[in-house]
């Protein structure tokens, strides 16, 4: 008898074991792949929500708690010539940010300042180079970013995001689980991403999607191989988003930019 029960204790600590790894480690190396876009997703998405909410600075409203990002600060010179505002170029933590935005009416109208009365729109273009180094990822990286926020007339509770992205990890190394090196390029779409307006601490977008394809090029001794994979973050104004990378859904940390899969 306590031969058998020494058997079983065995037996179930090997299965406890099995499937504790199965669940935290990649099986194989699309396994692996899948699960590296989603930290350079989850970590661009996380940027995204404080590079929207740092714009918010240029309407004179509170920003709230922008992570990564520098808040705007003014002021921002305009230029005739482009009907555009350009900052002065910012430094923080070792990543470098530059950014101009433009205000513009209801009949598409360079505006020279900020009316909340008449603004209609206002487009923000914005670029970061740097690296960032966390939890088994270390990569050097450069964002840009066309965003144009609609919905500006009057006294509006929201604000409404579109534009276009890209980026670019000339070394995204993991070392989770082994050693992975990747080169990865993105390109982004933001589609309807709905923010309410001021932002309060622990407001976050209420709907909307970020999509993005990335191309990862696979540094390895057999030489480079390419895959890609699509990745989608959908908001629901929480503080918890669903991503997802090819067939893989992850929950999203919009706080923290870390992605944990789902069962």
């Amino acid at each position: 008898m306590q031969l058998t029960r020494a058997i079983t204790a065995v037996t179930l600590l090997a299965f406890t074991a099995a499937c504790r790894e199965s669940a935290t480690e990649p099986q194989t190396p699309a396994d692996a792949l899948t699960r590296d876009v989603a930290v350079v997703s989850g970590d661009a998405a996380y940027e995204d929500v404080g590079v929207i909410y740092a714009q918010i600075g240029t309407f004179g409203v509170p920003m709230g708690d922008v992570g990564r990002v520098t808040g705007w600060t003014g002021p921002c010179p305009y230029d005739a010539t482009t009907e555009r505002f350009t900052c002065p170029v910012q430094t923080r933590e070792g990543r470098t940010f530059s950014r101009s935005y433009a205000f513009r009416d209801a009949t598409g109208n360079a505006q020279r300042a900020y009316d909340g009365a008449t603004t209609a729109s206002a487009n923000f273009q914005s670029s970061m180079a740097g690296s960032v180094e966390r939890d088994g990822w270390s990569a050097t990286m450069s964002h840009e970013r066309d965003m144009t926020a609609s919905g500006l007339v009057g006294t509006e509770t929201s604000h409404t995001i579109n534009g276009t992205g890209s980026s670019t990890e000339s070394r995204s190394r993991h070392t989770d689980g082994g050693l992975r090196t990747y080169r990865m390029s993105s390109v982004a779409t933001f589609t309807n991403v709905v923010v309410p307006v001021p932002r309060a601490r622990g407001a976050w977008p209420v709907s909307g999607t970020i999509t993005r394809t990335v191309t990862a090029v696979r540094e390895g001794v057999v030489g480079s191989v390419s895959h890609e994979r699509m990745s989608t973050t959908t908001f629901n104004g929480t503080r918890f988003a669903s991503m997802t990378v090819g067939d893989r859904t992850f929950t999203l940390d919009l706080a923290t930019g870390r992605a944990v899969r789902k069962p």
